[in-house]
């Protein structure tokens, strides 16, 4: 397989501070049924999951008809407040990815009510499918080779082939490392899992991922570091760490991500990732951060700085 066309980004995105702003980026992009990202309005993206359930094949049917229930609800309501522009994500539990005919279909039924509702009401939405990376299920984690990885690209390209308009994942190379270190105040261990095995990893998984989007003509999204830096900060709120480290992680891991738009990710970045406002100053590519708002995800202090170059929230 060759290697496509590395990007190198040699300065910033911006001539002046003042001209970053929210909703509006120097790349934008458009998907699904005419949504433009970063076009000059920030948009809601919707991310909703399973209740608690068990997901095998006797409640397959009832994990189904959640999915399309929550699908009309987010539509429905969206038409109600003409809210005419919004995104819809699905983001995998491992089971939608370890079975990637389970997560197409369920892009397959999400993606034909958001089709009924925008010809019925002209409500415009695009679908964004974060595949879960279940490549560290295997223990020591095998990152390019072996069913884990098999898994995640083939639900890539079948979700993609069933409706996906954005493809995005927050993948975890390094994390084997990093979390030893982590809880070590490793420094020198830090900084190598991320900034050299983590973003090894990042450009080996994003070639195959960029391959796939430009297969199916669908948007290669971007990555998170939320296995990183998001850990540390729930490690921190914690007390288990001081959160002077927490913050230098955060800021470290803008190198990995980084990495996944130089092999051919164009935006909406990951919506986890506090890292994407370094991101769409160096790229200029719109960016997702509803997860600063994620109460259950993150403790954060910092959400109204985040928020304040956002292309999604």
């Amino acid at each position: 397989m060759q290697n496509r066309e590395r990007r190198h980004f040699t300065g910033l995105a911006y001539r002046s501070a003042d001209d970053i702003v929210f909703g509006k980026a120097p790349n934008p992009v458009s998907a699904g049924f005419g949504v433009t990202i970063g076009g000059g309005q920030v948009l809601p993206e919707v991310d909703f999951t399973l209740p608690t359930m068990s997901i095998d094949s006797h409640s397959w049917p009832d994990v189904q008809l959640q999915f399309q229930q929550m699908t009309k609800g987010v539509l429905g309501r969206a038409s109600q407040l003409r809210c005419l522009d919004l995104g819809i994500e699905i983001e995998h539990l491992y089971e939608l990815t370890t079975n990637p005919e389970w997560g197409a279909e369920i892009t397959r039924k999400v993606k034909t009510i958001m089709d009924e509702a925008h010809r019925k009401t002209d409500v415009r939405s695009s679908l964004r499918v974060t595949v879960a990376d279940v490549r560290e299920a295997e223990r020591p984690p095998k990152m390019r080779t072996g069913v884990g990885f098999s898994k995640v690209m083939e639900s890539m390209d079948k979700c993609a082939a069933s409706g996906a308009d954005i493809l995005t994942i927050e993948s975890t190379g390094g994390k084997e490392l990093f979390d030893k270190a982590i809880m070590k105040g490793d420094v020198p261990g830090i900084l190598y899992s991320i900034g050299v095995l983590a973003c090894n990893d990042m450009r080996f998984l994003w070639q195959h991922i960029s391959r796939v989007a430009a297969k199916h003509n669908v948007i290669a999204g971007g990555d998170s570091a939320c296995a990183f830096a998001n850990t540390s900060m729930q490690l921190a709120n914690q007390n288990y760490i001081p959160k002077v480290l927490a913050a230098l992680v955060r800021a470290i891991s803008s190198v990995r991500t980084l990495c996944a738009f130089e092999e051919g990710a164009t935006g909406p970045g990951k919506d986890c990732g506090y890292e994407n406002p370094v991101m769409k100053i160096i790229t200029g590519v719109p960016i997702a951060m509803e997860g600063k708002s994620a109460a259950c995800a993150h403790s954060s202090p910092l959400g109204n700085i985040a928020s304040a170059v956002c292309d999604v929230s």
